[in-house]
């Protein structure tokens, strides 16, 4: 008898336990991730389609500042956000960026995409000549 009584307060003590852990508490924050690039990029070249194209510190319009490109330069593109977004109501992804020394993330919707360099080198030219 002694040893199911124990045996009883045992798995009592458990649910309680388990009760009182699983309850939420109001002082709980909820957990942020970053964006996840995807690791790969069908097209790795891009050519800025806008006077001032601003290319950020992180995927967001608040985020820093981080360099302006200017019409028909070219970037490398190292990932494209695993997301959508809209801005200004325009949806589309953010890439990652390249530029010489400097890289940050712009908004799919002021850059031209292209799968080889030389193409993307055509199309600054032409931007440049129009």
């Amino acid at each position: 008898m002694i040893r199911i009584q124990h045996l009883l307060a045992v798995v009592l003590a458990a649910c309680v336990v388990f009760l009182v852990g699983c309850g939420r508490s109001d002082g709980q924050k909820p957990i942020v991730l970053p964006a996840t690039p995807v690791l790969s990029v069908r097209a790795h070249w891009g050519v800025a389609q806008n006077a001032y194209l601003r290319v950020f510190a992180d995927p967001s319009t608040g985020s820093r500042l981080a360099f302006i490109l200017r019409t028909g330069d070219i970037v490398e593109i190292s990932a494209k956000s695993g997301y959508t977004d809209d801005v200004r109501g325009v949806r589309d992804y953010w890439y990652h960026v390249i530029s010489g020394n400097r890289n940050g993330w712009v908004f799919g919707n002021g850059l031209d995409l292209y799968e080889s360099r030389e193409r993307a080198e055509n199309a600054s030219r032409l931007l440049s000549n129009g």
